[in-house]
C-alpha cells in the first residue's frame, strides 16, 4: 500500500504478472500495442519491474523473481 500522489485522480489497484525473462514479456506485449510506462527498473529485494497499459487503456505490471 502507499499514499496516493496529488498527481492520481483517484486510487486504482495494479495487477502484477510474474514473468520468467521480463525483456522477451515486454518485446511481446508491445509487439501486441501495449505501451510502457515505467521500466524495466530493479525494485527493493531484487525483482525487476515493468509497468504497463494495454491497447483498451487496461494499466498492468510485470515483474520476475529477484536472480539468486
Amino acid at each position: 500500500m502507499m499514499t496516493k500522489p496529488p498527481s492520481v485522480p483517484q486510487p486504482a489497484w495494479l495487477f502484477y504478472i510474474t514473468v520468467s525473462d521480463l525483456e522477451a514479456a515486454l518485446a511481446r506485449a508491445q509487439a501486441k500495442g501495449a505501451k510502457l510506462l515505467n521500466g524495466p527498473m530493479e525494485v527493493p529485494g531484487g525483482q525487476r519491474i515493468v509497468q504497463m497499459m494495454d491497447p483498451q487503456g487496461g494499466a498492468f505490471a510485470m515483474v520476475t523473481s529477484p536472480k539468486t
